[in-house]
């Protein structure tokens, strides 16, 4: 299994950017990431993120969640890509990234990166058993 590659590294670290109080958990926990599955969707990717052992202790309560990142300007897409973080579990769980209208680039060079103001996770309650 691979690891994270520079570009996913930089999106995790620029989505977990901010003071929302679950953010120092989640920064916590990508120091225990041991093995990604990237997936290539053709106008974007998934990369399924694999926590070892040592970041049990690290779960947050809420336990799913969907963090919006940045918006990423790459050399060579017209209207840039948006990226996704999930949280299933109360663990970081998969980095999703987009493009809104081109196919995704053989190279990403990245031009500039704009993390949007404001809140950007949604936090789902536990399911009713």
């Amino acid at each position: 299994m691979a690891l994270l590659n520079p570009f996913e590294a930089e999106a995790i670290e620029r989505t977990l950017a901010g003071d929302h109080p679950q953010f120092p958990a989640l920064r916590a926990q990508t120091k225990h990431i041991v093995g990604v599955e990237r997936n290539l969707t053709g106008v974007g990717f998934f990369s399924h993120l694999e926590l070892g052992p040592s970041a049990a202790e690290l779960r947050i309560a809420c336990r799913r969640n969907i963090i919006g990142g940045p918006h990423v300007e790459l050399r060579g897409v017209a209207h840039g890509i948006g990226v996704v973080l999930f949280v299933i579990d109360g663990y970081i769980s998969m980095l999703e990234g987009f493009t809104y209208d081109d196919p995704w680039p053989a190279e990403v060079e990245v031009v500039s990166w704009h993390v949007p103001d404001g809140p950007r996770g949604f936090c789902f309650p536990e399911e009713a058993p």
